[in-house]
């Protein structure tokens, strides 16, 4: 998919491959109760602290999101915790069932440093994801959300305050921030072949 503004990431096709089977690796394993494979990787760029989600969907349908808005971990670890997270952890939905790990379909969002949100005008659709702070939540909704959607800027902000459960106020209110953020986003369909996570290298460990 696309990068939603420059992040000084621009990964290149075979850091995002070992991100993604990674990322699935880690899953299944966790899926399957088994102990999740550790990254094997040297790459100084997939060593930087990021934030990272992890999106997983079954024909077309969220199946699991969950990540890491802060860059506390790695890259790469990020990825794999929220991989694991996304498929076990996420309340909206039961946990995956192995029998279901042959049709998820993997997206892996890399974000961007927050940048606060002075008006509306500052929001760019396709570009900009949303995060909202107050004193007792935090949330956040990705860049591609509202293009899949087709909302506008006004739009897309309605329904963070809606997913934050408070309702709506104007930007600046006091004790409400809100923030946007740009993603490097890229996905692993259902139907990609299994294969082993990537080395620094790009071949199979």
């Amino acid at each position: 998919m696309a990068v939603t503004e420059v992040t000084a990431l621009r990964l290149s096709p075979v850091q995002k491959n070992f991100l993604l089977r990674s990322g699935r690796s880690s899953m299944e394993a966790a899926v399957r109760k088994q102990t999740p494979p550790s990254p094997d990787t040297s790459d100084p760029i997939l060593l930087q602290p990021c934030g990272a989600f992890v999106t997983l969907t079954i024909s077309g349908e969220l199946r699991g999101c969950i990540g890491f808005f802060e860059p506390i971990y790695p890259i790469v670890e990020a990825v794999w915790r929220s991989a694991v997270k996304a498929a076990l952890d996420d309340h909206r939905f039961a946990p995956v069932r192995p029998a279901e790990l042959h049709r998820i379909g993997i997206e892996i969002s890399l974000l961007s440093p927050k940048v606060s949100v002075e008006a509306t005008s500052d929001i760019v659709i396709g570009r900009d994801g949303l995060y909202l702070e107050t004193g007792s939540a935090k949330w956040l909704l990705l860049p591609q959300v509202a293009t899949e959607y087709g909302w506008d800027a006004d739009t897309f902000l309605l329904h963070l305050f809606r997913k934050c459960e408070i309702l709506p106020v104007p930007i600046g209110t006091p004790g409400v921030a809100v923030y946007r953020f740009s993603a490097e986003i890229f996905s692993d369909p259902p139907e990609s072949p299994r294969t082993p996570p990537l080395t620094q290298s790009g071949k199979p460990r």
